[in-house]
């Protein structure tokens, strides 16, 4: 068994030659050791998952910064609306232009088509606001009509 020598302060060690019969110092020290070195051993365990964490949590605050789960949710939902849409529908949303302060219009003058699609954004809206997470409702309709938008501009001269 490897030897170690430790050095303890006057007042341990006179405390200790009182009692050193009744004490296995090795054993103490040993003892003291593992349970030291199970700690460091512990937090920087936890200090990797503490730096996993904090990664996923930055990247969380890149989404919500830039409202990317409002986008992606948006135009998921675009995407079905897109395929059940009838032509003037499409028309409409794919030529509808914000003429002057884009985000106001969609923050104030953007609508949705009359089939649910409004219901659906309050609804993640509401769902996001339970769970604490943020949401832009200036984001969502953006995302929803630029999908919409950009497929019909696609598709407009082969129809």
């Amino acid at each position: 068994m490897p030897q170690l020598t430790i050095y303890v302060p006057k007042d341990v060690a006179d405390a200790l030659d009182k009692h050193r019969a009744r004490l296995n110092v090795s054993q103490i020290c040993a003892q003291a050791l593992r349970q030291e070195v199970g700690k460091m051993e512990l937090q920087a365990t936890e200090g990797g998952e503490l730096e996993l964490l904090l990664e996923r949590l930055r990247r969380e605050r890149a989404r919500s910064a830039t409202h990317e789960h409002e986008k992606e949710r948006a135009r998921e939902r675009a995407a079905r609306w897109v395929a059940r849409a009838h032509y003037d529908q499409l028309r409409h949303y794919g030529e509808l232009e914000p003429q002057r302060h884009p985000d106001r219009f969609y923050e104030t003058e953007f609508r949705f088509p009359d089939d649910g699609e409004e219901d659906a954004a309050e609804d993640y809206r509401d769902d996001c606001q339970e769970r604490h997470l943020s949401f832009s409702w200036a984001a969502y309709c953006r995302a929803w009509h630029e999908h919409v938008y950009d497929f019909w501009q696609r598709i407009k001269d082969r129809l």
